[in-house]
């Protein structure tokens, strides 16, 4: 076997020169996966505060994400100027979520347990998430304490009538 020199005008890497280069990719890597973990790991709650919140509507946007469904988009403001959710603590760990609390023929009670619900991945601002799904659509709440606003996100399971909505109200 024979071995054939190459050279060339670019200086030879040294092993000290390797461990300059050899690191910061180590870093950057190990970084990368961090990141992408926290990114898709989603954080779960571990403590609710106390809240005891009414919240009314401040807009609600309909659309249709069909593919050839009118490009319109339906804009409602709060018109019954009513309380559409009331949010709660029960005993710290389960948030109770009652939907149109002044209304008895419309009221619906449920709970989520801390663990059922998401936090903010970084934990230093009080925002949290959960999702409910049914037959007819999934929905996903997003509430900033902070801000005293929650979100609702309606996504439509039909395909016939795929009318989805984004709804915003301000609790007090």
């Amino acid at each position: 076997m024979h071995l054939v020199e190459c050279k060339t005008n670019e200086p030879n890497l040294t092993r000290t020169d390797m461990r300059y280069y050899t690191l910061p990719i180590i870093l950057l890597i190990i970084s990368t996966m961090f990141s992408r973990a926290i990114a898709l790991d989603p954080i779960k709650a571990t403590v609710l505060p106390s809240m005891d919140w009414v919240c009314f509507a401040s807009f609600t946007i309909a659309f249709s994400a069909l593919p050839g469904a009118t490009s319109g988009l339906g804009v409602d403001g709060d018109n019954l100027k009513k309380p559409r959710i009331q949010l709660k603590t029960i005993e710290g760990p389960t948030l109770k979520i009652i939907e149109n609390p002044t209304d008895p023929a419309r009221r619906k009670e449920y709970g989520h347990d801390v663990s059922e619900i998401s936090q903010d991945f970084s934990r230093s601002n009080p925002v949290f998430a959960w999702n409910e799904s049914t037959d007819a659509e999934l929905r996903i709440y997003g509430f900033n304490l902070d801000h005293r606003t929650l979100s609702i996100t309606r996504i439509s399971h039909s395909r016939r009538l795929n009318l989805s909505s984004a709804q915003v109200l301000n609790c007090k």
